[in-house]
């Protein structure tokens, strides 16, 4: 059978594409999966109906099937973006969109002296598969080599340069459950997997919001590893059905694109803390990493907690990622859930921590009645694992923002770091603990070391714009926050930076378009303060106290922090309101309070004695860590 696609002829008899006078050759395998779609053209054919059929009986990890329709793409000359043949349909599969009819074959009749361009190796025989596989992987891997030593250094630098050997993203999982509901479990997997080897010692993992971008995408290894900074990726996908789980994983080399390690798991849902350690150590090997008995021991402490809690708090870990107040809320029960059902589960206290240390920030409670909790659930997560950098970080925060006690905060913003070098979290909050502390240097340091391990995430890539903004450096900041500006567009956190470096520049009417546009994609509370100075700074009060007004009625509503509005009185050149609102925060352990030292938009009342009161009560003790 032949058929024309689009411009090509497709022989699968000859394993063979041709257009006018170029031929190609494909792997059996790659062709195989091109007749699969010709010959449901018009269709969609999910990523499962081709494992089925292309790889039917071997047990491969389904980023074999998107490896696969990138390099047909690549042959076809087609474009992911804007395809003429092969069209992604999000979460469904694949679809042959190219126009298909019935052609001649030309099978015997090709000329002896035909030249056809090989894309892969030549038809395997069935008996002899993995031999030939193997000596068609060392011809490429040699090809490749050869490229790479012949390619300009700066290329190869540019490329390559830096990447530390050791050092591993966790891809998405992909969830090919029947119900979509359970996306949770794939993601939740993920998620755990990168903790988990943010324990292995000697190596880098890239973090979760950096590696999420790529969760819709169709996966080249070898583009990502360039993206990603890494050495390797794992990938692989999870398949429920009732209480079994299919779960593969396959590790691959970004170098590459060949894969160094696959594994295929059927077990019970009891099993899948098991076997997330399984896949752990199977890494290890693979980079061979030596475990300590320590970081050995670790690892199985992670594997041990009752189904129903792990269920509980992966629900509540998808959850938490939405960000919403009403997705917070939901999380929170599924955190207790979790917890009614195994106590003992550290990570269920520590996502709990995590969750009560971010609720003021959203209105829903104030900081003397949810830091107190995020303390409590803290501890309780390291007596029960000691070596949990998430629990040591959210611990930190709260030492500072809540207790005022800098010196205890810096200790344990230490032990985290040194537990997972990797987890960019907690670099991103010293460096913000040492921009608030007046140490410019140090906090530029650990928000570039962040931006390594999280380099595609929106807030860390604005962040690098920080440690110069509270040192009053406008001009930096200005730069760093308008490339964040450029790149995230729709990222409200980004413009309001940049609006505040603005300000600090006196280019009020400036910063005003980029408040605005800030507005967008943050609460208007939020950014109510700095476009109030904004507004004075431009002779608008109206404006300026049509914020205030705002504010004080949303603060009958919801939790509104004192602080934010002590700055609104301030731009209003209100001082008296101003510095009672500030003692109105210092009641309540205001965390906005860290910002006294540094903030340049409560320079008004710096030599007010009721200032330096508030200033000496929560601020000054910094100097005890430093």
């Amino acid at each position: 059978m032949t058929w024309r696609v689009g411009d090509w002829v497709v022989e699968p008899e000859l394993d063979e594409i041709r257009r006018g006078q170029e031929r190609l050759r494909l792997e059996p395998r790659s062709m195989a999966l091109l007749v699969h779609l010709i010959e449901h053209a018009g269709h969609v054919v999910s990523a499962e109906q081709l494992l089925d059929h292309v790889w039917k009986g071997v047990v491969v990890a389904p980023s074999s099937v998107y490896q696969t329709i990138a390099q047909l793409r690549r042959a076809l000359a087609d474009d992911a973006e804007h395809p003429r043949y092969i069209e992604n349909v999000p979460r469904k599969g694949y679809r042959l969109i190219a126009p298909v009819e019935r052609v001649p074959s030309t099978v015997g009749h090709a000329a002896a002296g035909d030249h056809v361009e090989s894309t892969t190796s030549a038809p395997a025989s069935p008996r002899r598969r993995w031999h030939s596989w193997q000596i068609a992987t060392a011809a490429v891997v040699l090809l490749v080599g050869v490229g790479y030593l012949l390619a300009p250094e700066s290329l190869r630098q540019r490329f390559f340069a830096g990447v530390p050997e050791r050092s591993v993203a966790v891809l998405p999982f992909h969830n090919l459950s029947a119900d979509t509901g359970d996306a949770y479990l794939a993601d939740g997997l993920t998620e755990d997997l990168i903790s988990n080897l943010g324990r292995l010692p000697g190596v880098d993992v890239t973090a979760r919001s950096s590696v999420f971008v790529f969760r819709q995408r169709e996966r080249d290894a070898r583009d990502i590893g360039r993206q990603l900074g890494t050495r390797y990726l794992l990938d692989g996908s999870v398949q429920r059905v009732g209480s079994q789980l299919r779960i593969n994983a396959q590790l691959v080399d970004a170098r590459t694109g060949f894969e160094l390690w696959s594994e295929s798991y059927d077990r019970s849902f009891d099993d899948v803390l098991r076997v997330q350690e399984d896949i752990a150590r199977s890494v290890a090997r693979a980079l061979e990493v030596l475990l300590t008995r320590d970081s050995s021991e670790r690892l199985a402490e992670r594997a041990q907690a009752r189904p129903e809690a792990f269920d509980a708090y992966l629900r509540g870990r998808a959850l938490w990622n939405e960000r919403s107040v009403s997705a917070l809320m939901q999380a929170r029960e599924q955190f207790v859930l979790a917890i009614e059902r195994d106590a003992g589960h550290a990570p269920s206290h520590v996502a709990m921590a995590e969750l009560y240390a971010v609720l003021p920030l959203y209105g829903v409670e104030s900081p003397d009645l949810a830091l107190p909790k995020a303390r409590a659930a803290a501890l309780r997560a390291l007596e029960l694992d000691d070596g949990l950098a998430e629990a040591r970080a959210t611990l930190a925060v709260v030492r500072y923002q809540y207790d005022w006690d800098w010196a205890g905060a810096e200790a344990e913003f230490r032990r985290a770091i040194a537990l997972n070098p990797s987890y960019a979290t907690a670099r991103q909050w010293y460096a913000e603990f040492l921009s608030y502390s007046g140490r410019y240097e140090e906090a530029k340091a650990q928000i570039a070391l962040a931006f390594e391990f999280d380099p595609l995430s929106p807030t860390i890539t604005t962040l690098r714009g920080s440690p110069a903004l509270w040192a009053h450096r406008y001009e930096e900041a200005e730069e760093r926050y308008r490339v964040a500006a450029t790149t995230y567009p729709a990222f409200g956190l980004a413009h309001y930076s940049l609006g505040l470096s603005l300000l600090g520049l006196k280019r009020a009417q400036d910063a005003v378009g980029a408040f605005e546009q800030a507005r967008r994609g943050l609460s208007r509370d939020f950014v109510a303060p700095s476009l109030a100075h904004a507004f004075a700074a431009l002779g608008r009060e109206s404006d300026a106290r049509a914020l205030l007004e705002e504010v004080r009625a949303s603060e009958r509503e919801r939790y509104v922090s004192p602080y934010k509005i002590a700055v609104l009185h301030a731009a209003l050149g209100e001082r008296d309101q101003a510095l009672t609102r500030l003692e109105q925060a210092v009641s309540i352990h205001d965390d906005r309070l860290v910002l006294l030292a540094v903030d340049p938009l409560l320079d008004s009342l710096r030599a007010e004695p009721r200032f330096a009161k508030v200033f000496a009560s929560t601020v000054a003790p910094r100097s005890a860590s430093r």
